[in-house]
């Protein structure tokens, strides 16, 4: 199996990034998960983006993750962006959406 890349931009609002940045902090606890391997912020010198990415060790570790109360918290801090978020997963040469996550919560 392949490792599995988690992606989720956000652009804050005018007030700037720390409060979106805060939340987004709060809510990115899954690197204590198990199989998470890796969990980095980063925030845009000039767009005013912040970035997500996780890094999972298999594809059934992401999917017990969105599952959890912690990605449910994520989701609420997607809903902060001041433009609709950016959410991809990347696994191998496999791109999804967030058609992706609905199949899972869906099931």
């Amino acid at each position: 199996m392949e490792r599995v890349f988690a992606f989720y931009r956000l652009t804050h609002d005018a007030e700037g990034p720390q409060a979106l940045l805060e939340a987004l902090r709060s809510a990115a606890a899954s690197f204590a998960e198990p199989g998470c391997r890796s969990s980095r912020i980063w925030e845009s010198d000039d767009s005013g983006d912040l970035l997500l990415m996780e890094e999972w060790e298999k594809e059934e570790d992401l999917e017990r993750h969105i599952r959890t109360t912690v990605f449910r918290r994520l989701l609420a801090v997607l809903e902060l962006s001041r433009s609709a978020p950016d959410v991809f997963y990347v696994q191998g040469a496999r791109l999804r959406g967030m058609e992706w996550i609905e199949e899972i919560l869906g099931r």
